[in-house]
């Protein structure tokens, strides 16, 4: 006969197992579950582009996004985190990125943003003076975090080649 420590070590391991198959289960059914969103980003004006401290430059933007998040929520979908990327190449570096706009979309929240005049969170900044007469492109960046299951991550490429000015301003 056995004892009452290993019948409940049999069903602890039993439960145990039982939750591991239906977790793997509910992550399997993301594999077929679309990983794209549908976004446009039109960059508006430049609104500041100035010269800060010890060489370094400072731009702000304002834009217009078109973003829906709405294909990456499912089920299983606990909050999508996104951002909007900038990149640029410089002489000393070959590509910078710098994050500008960030967001976290929680599965009760709206999914679809249509944004008139949205502008930099967080200033975008080159070290070196990299940015007068460049290229920049924007990228964005989105993390899918399920409840259980792995991560899910994409990019999609928003601007290509927008041509920054070459004197700096404050516009206002």
């Amino acid at each position: 006969m056995h004892s009452w420590t290993s019948r409940a070590n049999l069903l602890f391991s039993f439960s145990t197992s039982c939750l591991a198959v239906v977790c793997l289960l509910a992550a399997a059914t993301e594999w077929w579950h679309p990983k794209e969103v549908d976004a446009h980003l039109e960059i508006r004006r430049v609104e500041t582009f100035k010269s800060v401290t010890k060489g370094n430059e400072m731009l702000a933007l304002n834009m217009k996004l078109d973003l829906d998040t709405s294909k990456l929520f499912s089920w299983n979908t606990k909050q999508v985190f996104f951002w909007l990327q900038a990149e640029f190449a410089s002489g000393r570096h070959e590509n910078n990125q710098v994050t500008f706009v960030d967001h976290i979309v929680r599965s009760t929240d709206r999914k679809v943003f249509r944004e008139e005049n949205i502008r930099n969170e967080y200033p975008i900044v080159s070290r070196g003076r990299a940015l007068r007469g460049n290229t920049l492109n924007v990228t964005l960046h989105w993390e899918a975090l399920p409840k259980v299951g792995a991560l899910r991550v994409g990019s999609v490429p928003l601007v290509r080649g927008y041509l920054l000015p070459q004197h700096y301003f404050v516009d206002g």
